[in-house]
């Protein structure tokens, strides 16, 4: 990540004009995508993980122990253990981050936890072991997947079961739309992703996937276009038009991956792959594998932190948390670059978030005659011409491309003095070049 200027201020030194910084410091490094920044040791066998909507803090469902780990994801350790039912399999966040919901397998219960207190306020006691779980965008419904082979709906203010979608074979993940209209339930042993209409309660479509795929685990787009399915036997995940069921391409992943996580932007999968002990990571915009890191012993669970930087894999067998620094898309910094004046030195640099770090290049066109634009954001030069000058600059990585709105950069010539006459020696002379007020207009997208 690139983070050059606090605070930027315009001065003219000397006849120069720079854009410096009003505080000395500057960001630490950011580790490059696919580094593991830290090891956390957690319950035995944890089985699930979810984060709050701020990012502060991650909960691990530690399906032997019969507790949740707490975590805070700012100092990447363990800071509480809750216990909860008997082997806890699934996690749920509510929308306002205020409740985790656990699915108690081993106790047929859902544990109801309040992150403000730390502790289980409520237990709702269901008719067959719940494994997965997720909630409904206005946070009043859960979705809990029971006894393997069916999906109960359950009011998460009173934990009554006020419905039951039953399943011929063994369902093992299942998620919603963005909307809450659908849910994506994968049918293991039927090939197939059945999609439930959550207003009628009952399944309204299937999507076929390839024989003996059998999967295990969905994610869905931030928009809801697209689906990307796990299926464990073939070792592959499948992109699928969510409105048609359309499979637009399978993508060949580690052996036996079992979870799936999108990046809140949308541009990256993570998927884990239990029987490699490792990490696909998947470029949405390409459709292909990028990277493979390797991770703990039987990853199990994988979510991404809200702002995109890092990743959090569960690891079974190892009983840790693997924690790695995420490739995320430039973003540009709102700033607005001054004006310049002719024979005036100029700089000025653009600032850009993203890892791994972005290149600069002017995208359309043309800068101010004199000037010129690094592949590290720096803008310098010394103005030959006046006259008002627009442009974009884009910023780019391995994981897309940002670009400005139009920018406006206006250069006045530089201002002349005429001297009152002497009696000995008429003479005209020419002043230094004299500051003008900076102005300047620009809008920034990302």
């Amino acid at each position: 990540m690139r983070k050059f200027l606090s605070a930027a201020a315009a001065l003219l030194i000397g006849g120069a004009l720079i854009v410096s910084s009003g505080a000395a410091a500057t960001a630490a490094p950011t580790a490059a995508p696919g580094t593991v920044i830290a090891t956390i040791p957690v319950g035995r066998y944890p089985e699930a993980i979810v984060t709050s909507p701020d990012g502060a803090t991650a909960y691990t469902a530690n399906y032997n122990h019969g507790t949740v780990t707490v975590i805070s994801t700012a100092s990447h350790a363990a800071t509480g253990t809750i216990a909860v039912g008997d082997y806890p399999s699934g996690l749920a966040m509510s929308p306002d981050g205020s409740t985790v919901y656990v699915a108690n397998y081993g106790s047929n219960s859902i544990s109801v936890i309040s992150t403000a207190s730390g502790t289980v306020t409520k237990t709702f006691p269901m008719t067959a072991g719940p494994s997965s779980i997720v909630v409904s965008p206005d946070g009043a419904t859960l979705y809990v997947i029971v006894n393997n082979s069916a999906v109960a709906e359950v009011s998460a203010a009173s934990g009554a079961v006020t419905r039951t979608i039953p399943f011929e074979s063994y369902v093992p993940g299942l998620a919603l739309s963005p909307d809450g209209a659908e849910l994506y339930v994968a049918d293991a042993y039927g090939d197939r992703v059945a999609v439930v209409s959550t207003s009628v309660g009952s399944v309204a479509r299937s999507i076929p996937l390839p024989a003996d795929s059998r999967p295990n685990a969905v994610a869905v787009s931030r928009d809801g276009s697209t689906l990307y399915v796990v299926n464990r036997s073939s070792g592959s995940v499948s992109v699928v038009t969510a409105s048609t069921g359309a499979i637009v391409k399978n993508i060949v992943v580690g052996g036996g991956p079992g979870a799936i996580a999108l990046s809140p932007d949308g541009l990256t999968v993570y998927v884990t792959n239990q029987n490699d002990n490792t990490l696909s990571v998947i470029s949405t915009a390409s459709g292909t594998v990028t990277d493979t890191v390797a991770v703990g012993v039987q990853p199990w669970a994988v979510t991404v932190k809200p702002d995109g930087t890092e990743v959090y894999v569960v690891n079974f067998g190892a009983s840790t948390v693997t924690v790695l620094a995420a490739a995320t898309a430039p973003a540009f910094d709102a700033a607005t670059p001054p004006s310049g004046v002719v024979g005036s030195a100029y700089a000025y640099t653009f600032e850009a978030s993203g890892n791994p770090e972005p290149t600069f290049a002017v995208a359309s066109g043309a800068l101010p005659a004199g000037l010129a634009l690094s592949s590290t954001g720096e803008l310098t030069g010394t103005p030959t011409a006046a006259g008002t000058y627009t442009f974009t600059v884009s910023a780019t990585n391995s994981v897309g491309v940002v670009t400005t709105s139009t920018i406006t950069i206006t250069v006045t010539a530089a201002a002349t003095t005429t001297p009152s006459p002497s009696a000995s020696a008429p003479t005209t002379a020419t002043s230094a070049p004299v500051a003008t007020p900076v102005k300047a207009s620009a809008s920034f997208t990302g």
